[in-house]
């Protein structure tokens, strides 16, 4: 079957900045390996680690961002006990958006790959904005 996303992301040495986490028990569905929503939020939580660089008020100050795509191409099951080592880096920088991928993985074995696209929003309008410098800065060194 085809990948989803090109070859180099379905590998360790793609990603730049890394974040750990362990599965638990209750993250199991009934087929005994971990549920893609929560994988999801595997991802959500690697994520939220750059964000917090970028904005360093953020979610408090003028500019948020905001998720305006979320591609994700499961490649293999997650089990209880291990450990979930997401990988993450900028792939591309917009004027008002910048979009990030995420390789998810257990050891060397690639379990998932997303791609996100955010936006940068003026917090009082709800309208896309340019970045402040700093967060370009942040983003750049996860290019």
């Amino acid at each position: 079957m085809p990948q989803e996303f090109d070859d180099k992301f379905y590998t360790r040495a793609a990603y730049k900045t890394w974040h750990e986490d362990r599965t638990r028990f209750n993250d199991l569905d009934t087929l005994g390996h971990v549920n893609s929503n929560r994988m999801q939020e595997f991802f959500v939580s690697a994520r939220t680690m750059i964000l917090k660089t970028l904005l360093p008020d953020w979610p408090k100050g003028t500019t948020i961002t905001m998720l305006k795509l979320s591609t994700v191409s499961h490649e293999g099951e997650l089990h209880f006990p291990a450990k979930v080592e997401t990988g993450l880096v900028v792939e591309k920088i917009g004027r008002t958006s910048f979009t990030i991928m995420m390789g998810m993985f257990e050891g060397e074995r690639c379990i998932a790959v997303t791609k996100n696209v955010f936006v940068f929003i003026d917090k009082a309008t709800r309208k896309p904005t340019e970045p402040p410098a700093e967060a370009v800065e942040q983003l750049q060194k996860h290019a």
